[in-house]
């Protein structure tokens, strides 16, 4: 499936072999949230990226793998979850979402700056003890077993749409809603880990994504077989590892081929691309088109009003 660039929010930040992307408090406007629908599919996988901001999430279709902090689960559709500001993360998968991105003073002025969601769970906003010791419900991934999260959400989304009078209220009490009853089913919580060995890799692969992903040195170094994480990881992932990194490599050059004004020769070699012939191959089997046309195209295209 060819590339198609999609302009978003988010910051591009580099550090060594990383780029991460940063989402700042600049999406809210003169709102404290911001409400959308996002599909996130193999064909277009993400860097990790963090928020200036609380997120909830709420899975409408398919599945995918969170990782999250370093750490990777399972979600699939009917799923929901919190995220806390500034924690790293991604999605591997083909996935529908609800994303309800909001500043903790929606819900009272004075959270303006809270850091972490046990902060909120313990303000004047809720009883006191509500949370046990230890649990931190941001390191949980919920199941919406009745539907009725799921038809919360919605009304949330729908209330952003029209933005009629009152909307920002009916948005603070339907998430106070949610976050009860998350933490009403802290106990019944399930959650599905995704092997260490392919965690460790996804992430040693978001670490090195500018420059060269050697399979075969990171199994040397966790001292298992080639063939047997490449398995371990189709299993895992539904993909190749190969397809994986391709994958991930050619969607975040589109990024910087928009994004930025660095020579197409700069964000070959930056990627480790150090054969011009075949990456040229590739990037038109991956698009259809060549660099230029391709930057030409959507540059042109994010300038049109």
């Amino acid at each position: 499936m060819p590339h198609i660039y999609a302009p978003v929010d988010g910051k591009l930040e580099t550090d060594g072999n990383r780029i991460r992307e940063v989402f700042t408090n600049a999406i809210f406007g003169k709102d404290s949230c911001r409400v959308m629908y996002t599909t996130h599919s193999l064909s277009s996988s993400h860097l990790l990226h963090r928020h200036e901001f609380f997120e909830m999430v709420y899975v409408t279709e398919g599945s995918a793998i969170h990782m999250i902090n370093g750490e990777a689960s399972t979600i699939e559709a009917g799923d929901y979850f919190i995220i806390d500001r500034n924690v790293f993360h991604t999605y591997i998968g083909n996935l529908t979402i609800i994303n309800c991105a909001f500043r903790p003073e929606l819900l009272d002025p004075v959270l303006h700056g809270v850091e972490q969601f046990e902060s909120i769970l313990t303000s004047r906003i809720f009883s006191a003890g509500t949370v046990a010791e230890g649990i931190r419900i941001t390191e949980v991934v919920f199941h919406d077993t009745s539907g009725c999260i799921g038809e919360t959400f919605r009304e949330i989304e729908a209330e952003y749409s029209a933005r009629q009078n009152g909307y920002q209220e009916i948005i603070r009490a339907d998430c106070l809603r949610i976050f009860i009853y998350a933490l009403r089913n802290l106990d019944k919580r399930e959650y599905l880990p995704i092997n260490g060995i392919i965690q460790r890799l996804i992430q040693y692969v978001q670490n090195n994504i500018v420059g060269t992903i050697s399979l075969s040195d990171f199994c040397k170094a966790e001292y298992y077989s080639i063939p047997y994480v490449s398995r371990l990881f189709h299993k895992e992932i539904g993909i190749s590892f190969s397809q994986y990194v391709q994958e991930l490599k050619m969607e975040n050059f589109c990024r910087f081929l928009v994004e930025t004004d660095m020579k197409i020769v700069e964000i070959r070699r930056m990627f480790g691309y150090k054969d011009a012939k075949y990456f040229y191959s590739l990037f038109q089997k991956s698009t259809g088109m060549a660099p230029q046309q391709y930057r030409e195209l959507y540059q042109k295209n994010c300038k049109t009003p």
